[in-house]
């Protein structure tokens, strides 16, 4: 079992990391010129002016004279975002002129933002015509110009006059246009790191998939099912629908498949949380009304699921965003609040979500330029993921040692208790159980006869066999009577009713409980007699208060 020093330690290293991960600038920052021998990345976004288009009518010819082209409006988005809208929209790229001494003549301009639906790309070439590239993930990948998961356009730059491009671009979803100039070099040093950073996320995501699904063969606990169905969502469907990467190596053949994956992915992501969340934290045991709130929550996001597959994209992708701000705020203030009452499952359960929260903070900084642009905070979300399933997966482990622990626990406290007692013992630590308090209660008294004359001519072999018997006779009945086995003196039993737990009617179960165990006794004499032992029982009965 995980210790309070492990996991302290463990959050301890976990926020090294990160800070480490926050303060390293890993990424290249955009430059200002064309002339750099090193040039990685051209931010486009002031070179960018927009224009919307409420008819989705407009051709380039349109669009590129007057009076529409006089109409644009320049940007003035560190990265333009025009939230979510199915306005289709016209962007004009003004490309300053590159040097001639920059020896560089394959450039590109990238959109790193793959879940766009349709994009076409236009620049004026040398002999005065439109050069056209189609892209957009509701279109086959194999149409694409250049095979990578954003949206990469050849272009040829004037050497001593602005390059003018434009793009038209469609969606039903968010409409974001992080774009940049790169080099084929810096393109291809760009996607290799990518690769291997992404690489190691799925990486760890598929192997921690495996890894509890062995668990979950293993132990056959449906939470675990339910974890292995969250890793699946959270941890593959939806980052491969938003990354491309889905697009570009799984399902890129078939757009109608795209246009479900994300929805039906983000539903997917806090339903099936949202199940783990009530079986993992016991909620009908701990707090009935929140285990109500999350039992509706889970029939909302699995209807928002299923429409996936019949509304529209612009309708589904809405509703299950909103399904899923709902969960990611439910989860947690649940969590939270059954920590505020002390339950050891919640604090564990709190704490490993600590990564995902703090890496989200990270994210958010960085959209909106509280922090640097490097490759920890463009991927935060990725890192709070893998420490995050990490650490369920410990919790996941702590908890079954600690059911282990519990049901070892229980099954000896059932020798002498009944259920009902032994797992009121278990919830309260004993303590209140413990303590001295006067109620009623009804005691039964029971003896065998003639024991002890036998106990000095039998052998001792056999005296502990006829004590064995008799004691787990004695047990199973006491149990089946909702009773508490006082104590044992050798064949002398002491039995009480009506403590430590309150039962209905306790001189009617102790009656009762005689003649059961004189009907027990009888079946055990007459193995007895058969071994030449002749024995009797007598049983005898109190009731009143009494201090217990």
């Amino acid at each position: 079992m995980i210790s309070s020093a492990g996991w302290a330690q463990a959050f301890a290293c976990f926020l090294s990391i990160l800070a480490a991960l926050c303060s390293f600038n890993l990424y290249a920052q955009p430059h200002s010129g064309l002339t750099d021998a090193d040039f990685e990345g051209l931010n486009l976004a002031p070179y960018l002016a927009y224009l919307p288009d409420e008819s989705g009518e407009w051709g380039i010819d349109q669009v590129s004279q007057p009076p529409l082209v006089e109409q644009f409006t320049v940007n003035t988005q560190a990265d333009f975002n025009a939230g979510y809208t199915q306005t289709t929209y016209w962007y004009r790229l003004s490309i300053p002129p590159r040097s001639t001494t920059d020896g560089e003549d394959h450039w590109f301009v990238e959109v790193n933002f793959p879940v766009l639906d349709y994009i076409d790309f236009f620049w004026l070439d040398s002999a005065g015509g439109w050069k056209q590239f189609k892209s957009g993930d509701l279109r086959p990948f194999s149409q694409r110009e250049i095979p990578h998961r954003n949206f990469v356009f050849p272009i040829q730059l004037q050497p001593d006059a602005p390059t003018v491009a434009y793009l038209r671009v469609q969606t039903q979803g968010s409409h974001e246009l992080p774009i940049r100039l790169v080099t084929a070099k810096a393109l291809w040093k760009s996607g290799q790191d990518d690769l291997i950073l992404r690489g190691s996320f799925y990486g760890l995501m598929l192997g921690m998939l495996i890894y509890n699904a062995l668990t979950f063969l293993a132990l056959r606990d449906r939470i675990y099912f339910q974890y292995i169905m969250s890793i699946l969502f959270g941890g593959l469907i939806v980052p491969l629908s938003l990354d491309g990467l889905g697009v570009q190596y799984i399902w890129g053949e078939f757009p109608a498949w795209v246009a479900i994956s994300t929805p039906l992915g983000l539903a997917g992501m806090v339903y099936w949380p949202a199940l783990f969340t009530r079986g993992y934290l016991q909620l009908h045991r701990y707090a009935v009304p929140a285990d109500w709130l999350l039992r509706i929550f889970c029939w909302l996001a699995l209807a928002a699921a299923l429409l996936a597959f019949v509304l529209p994209y612009s309708i589904s992708i809405r509703l299950s965003v909103a399904v899923g701000v709902i969960g990611s705020v439910l989860m947690p203030v649940v969590s939270f609040w059954l920590l505020f009452h002390r339950l050891r499952v919640a604090g564990l359960y709190a704490l490993a979500l600590t990564p995902i929260f703090f890496c989200g903070l990270v994210k958010s900084g960085q959209t909106i330029g509280l922090l640097p642009t490097n490759l920890f905070t463009l991927n935060a979300l990725q890192f709070g993921m893998g420490f995050t399933v990490v650490a369920f997966s410990l919790v996941l482990a702590d908890k079954f040692n600690a059911e282990r622990t519990e049901r070892v626990r229980l099954s000896r406290l059932k020798r002498f208790f009944s259920p009902e007692v032994a797992s009121a013992i278990l919830q309260k630590g004993g303590g209140e159980l413990l303590e001295p308090q006067r109620r009623y209660v009804v005691v039964v008294f029971a003896d065998m006869r003639n024991f002890t004359r036998f106990s000095v001519q039998a052998e001792p072999e056999a005296v502990l066999q006829v004590l064995r018997e008799y004691h787990e006779s004695v047990c199973e009945t006491v149990a089946h009577h909702q009773a508490t086995l006082e104590h044992f003196v050798g064949d002398g039993v002491m039995i009480c009713l009506n403590s430590p737990v309150d039962v209905d009617n306790p001189e009617l179960r102790a009656v009762n409980m005689a003649f059961d165990l004189q009907q027990q006794f009888e079946q055990l004499c007459q193995r007895w007699q058969q071994r030449g032992h002749d024995l009797g029982i007598g049983i005898g009965m109190a009731c009143g208060e009494a201090t217990v």
